[in-house]
């Protein structure tokens, strides 16, 4: 074989090999299915010389066939200056892989490209990161209950790098017919935005009072775990809603209390006063005007205290005990003795029940040991009695010699204790304490 003829022979494998290794939408589609495809599609998405749509198509290829880890190396390893580029051209591909006609069946192709698009938002920029964002919200919100948790990314997850804008599609589901109306408002929540939180607190408010008689315990849920001014404000307006049930009225202050616990709802004067027109009215049942009042105590203004202190005269004992519930609740620290002394002035009878309720609920507040310590010695055997027995629940072995020096007391304590004297009361103290170790 002479020289041209070996150099036409090898002239033409170059050709065949050179040929070979052109890419193509076809050969991109080969690989999806052979054995060394997934690799030869990375070697596709890296090379700079290979025209950028090509790329583009041998990424979207990765996604389809779920080579994740190999997709997530192909853009880690592509060039920084032309992955944008690359972005460019695998995006809107990605967004075509969504049925955005109205179809709510999920898909595999739908998933996938919802999985992609997030990984694609690292390395998006401007323009492009926003057409991927506005389609991950938009093909969540349209079915969010069937499309939470699909894929290999949850809503919350998508949905917190996303941030504002995505809580802002989130706030139209805040209906009283959503099923995921807690799960929704959880995430708008975790959003930490505050025009989020305004704009969902405004729409779940008006929710609420558009039909009260369907709002249901998830709802309420919901609406304290967003909170905000116009859901507190709506909040007290079914609880004041007559024509609700007595239940749905106390359930609304409870997801106020609820609002203002998880730190969602701070209440000011014009709602405080709305409480007190429930609590100091007869066209509400005991027990609703009793929430309403422990409300008002919660909101902790201590200027509260001279509406609710009256009270304490009431001749019946169950608004004596609300009354000393919420001044403690408010301001124990400092009204404490003089709530007792204003108690002890009483000249209604008292009950041995009126007795155990007051000690038991000082004792609720073990921050008032300090207070209620000096209170053993105060003139008043009934503020005496009342600061015994409590140091007895909550004191330590650091009050046994003080009780000790109390024990031969024959002082004798007013009618409801059950100790006749202050001594047989401290002598039950001292044993209470002993019991504890």
């Amino acid at each position: 074989m002479n020289t041209w003829v070996r150099l036409a022979i090898l002239g033409l494998l170059i050709a065949i090999a050179g040929g070979g290794c052109d890419v193509d939408e076809e050969k991109i589609a080969l690989w999806k299915g052979t054995v060394n495809g997934p690799k030869k599609l990375v070697n596709t998405v890296t090379d700079p010389e290979i025209p950028t749509d090509l790329r583009a198509k041998a990424g979207v290829a990765l996604i389809e066939i779920n080579a994740w880890d190999l997709f997530r190396d192909a853009l880690k390893k592509a060039s920084e200056q032309d992955t944008p580029a690359l972005m460019e051209a695998m995006v809107p591909q990605l967004v075509q892989m969504f049925d955005r006609g109205g179809e709510k069946a999920i898909t595999k192709s739908q998933v996938d490209a919802k999985d992609g698009l997030f990984i694609a938002l690292d390395y998006s920029a401007d323009a492009v990161r926003v057409a991927a964002e506005e389609a991950l919200i938009a093909w969540y919100t349209a079915d969010y209950n069937k499309r939470a948790l699909a894929g290999q990314y949850n809503v919350t997850v998508v949905f917190k790098k996303i941030g504002a804008k995505a809580g802002l599609g989130l706030v139209p589901l805040l209906d009283l017919n959503q099923i995921a109306i807690e799960p929704i408002a959880d995430l708008i929540g975790q959003l930490n935005a505050p025009t989020v939180v305004a704009a969902a607190s405004e729409q779940l408010a008006k929710a609420l009072l558009s039909n009260p008689k369907e709002i249901n315990t998830p709802h309420l849920t919901a609406a304290a775990t967003i909170g905000g001014n116009p859901i507190a404000t709506a909040l007290i307006t079914l609880a004041a809603d007559t024509a609700l049930h007595a239940k749905g009225q106390r359930f609304a202050l409870r997801a106020l209390s609820q609002g203002m616990e998880e730190r969602t709802i701070a209440i000011g004067e014009p709602l405080v006063l709305k409480l007190f027109a429930i609590a100091e009215s007869s066209d509400y049942d005991p027990h609703h005007r009793e929430e309403s009042y422990y409300v008002i105590a919660q909101a902790g203004r201590v200027a509260d205290i001279q509406r609710i202190r009256p009270l304490l005269n009431d001749k019946r004992s169950f608004w004596r005990a609300v009354a000393f519930r919420c001044i403690l609740r408010i301001d124990g620290e400092n009204q404490l003795g003089d709530t007792l002394r204003e108690m002890a002035r009483l000249k209604i009878p008292r009950t041995q029940e009126d007795v155990i309720e007051t000690i038991e609920r000082i004792s609720s507040f073990p921050k008032l040991v300090q207070k209620v310590r000096p209170l053993i010695n105060d003139p008043e055997p009934f503020v005496r009695g009342i600061a015994v027995g409590a140091v007895g629940k909550i004191g330590s072995k650091d009050d046994l010699n003080t009780l000790k020096g109390l024990a031969s007391s024959n002082v004798r304590l007013p009618k409801g204790f059950e100790h006749q004297t202050l001594g047989a009361a401290a002598r039950a103290a001292i044993e209470a304490i002993q019991k504890r170790g």
